[in-house]
């Protein structure tokens, strides 16, 4: 299984950047150290990789977190349940048609990513995406809450116009329930673990010290950034839809950024750092992450079942 990836691009930046600030504050005040060297609460590192591309790198965790496949998957049963149970409460099929699961996204989940210079010299950062308008976590085409549809779908009364009791959380969490039952509880969520890597990662003097290998790369050419997510995160074009063209500011502090990136392999030592963290945190939390794994592998039997029964 592999990474479940954010709909939402900038979600992601803004997930790290996040963490960066926290991390940075429990950091404060502590000595760089050199890129070879580390703490000794840190993990020993692997091969450091000379990262040349966006293809995704497995990560240890990748095992027990959804791959993309797995959560369309999950969404459409979820969806199917939502849609059965809606049709018990009397919503004829001409109602519930819209109602849609979420279509996953492919977005990797690095630390740092790696950045195309030429693709940067041009495009800059990419700028953002909006989501769909109305799109929610419940579906592409979620009712309207004070709607009767919406009120059974999201369970926001009791019962129908007609007296049917409205399961708890409505309809979409009864779809949800139809996909974990008979599983028991997820002791561990390996995304909670894949962020208490994350954070570990931010700490580390190892990591740190690329950072600020990366710093002093981007002031040599005359760009004031303390962190990768900073010039990325910049408020000129934080916000810049995909739509519009980039600067040229832009354009020139993304390709030196790249340029910097590929100059300190960053994105190889953070890969590295994450890797080391990673199988540190599967050791110690091993047995609640293979009790997870019979959870989520009934999951996917109970939603193939919805969804083959349709």
């Amino acid at each position: 299984m592999k990474i479940v990836r954010s709909s939402h691009h900038s979600r992601r930046i803004r997930w790290i950047a996040a963490v960066v600030t926290l991390s940075a504050v429990a950091g404060c005040g502590t000595e760089k150290v050199a890129a070879g060297n580390r703490s000794s609460d840190e993990p020993p590192l692997g091969p450091i990789p000379t990262v040349t591309s966006n293809a995704h790198i497995p990560l240890p965790l990748d095992s027990y977190i959804l791959s993309i496949d797995e959560v369309g998957l999950i969404e459409k049963a979820r969806a199917i349940g939502a849609r059965d149970c809606l049709r018990s409460l009397g919503f004829g099929a001409s109602s519930t048609a819209a109602l849609a699961a979420i279509d996953p996204t492919d977005a990797d989940e690095r630390v740092v990513e790696y950045l195309d210079p030429d693709i940067a010299a041009k495009r800059g950062y990419g700028g953002i995406t909006p989501p769909d308008e109305g799109e929610t976590k419940a579906g592409r085409a979620a009712p309207d809450a004070d709607s009767h549809l919406g009120a059974a779908y999201l369970g926001t009364r009791k019962s129908t116009p007609k007296g049917r009791s409205i399961p708890d959380g409505g309809c979409f969490a009864e779809g949800d329930r139809k996909v974990k039952e008979g599983t028991g509880t997820l002791e561990l969520d390996p995304r909670s673990v894949r962020t208490s890597g994350t954070v570990a990662v931010m700490k580390d003097s190892r990591y740190r010290a690329a950072v600020s290998q990366w710093s002093s790369c981007m002031k040599a050419r005359d760009l004031d950034y303390d962190a990768p997510e900073s010039a990325r995160l910049d408020p000129d074009w934080d916000k810049r839809p995909t739509a519009e063209p980039p600067s040229e500011r832009e354009r020139h502090v993304a390709a030196a950024d790249a340029a910097c990136r590929q100059q300190t392999n960053i994105v190889g030592i953070a890969v590295a750092v994450e890797t080391a963290h990673q199988s540190k945190l599967i050791n110690e939390n091993r047995e609640k992450l293979e009790a997870g794994k019979t959870v989520v592998a009934q999951w996917l039997r109970n939603a193939n079942a919805i969804i083959a029964k349709g």
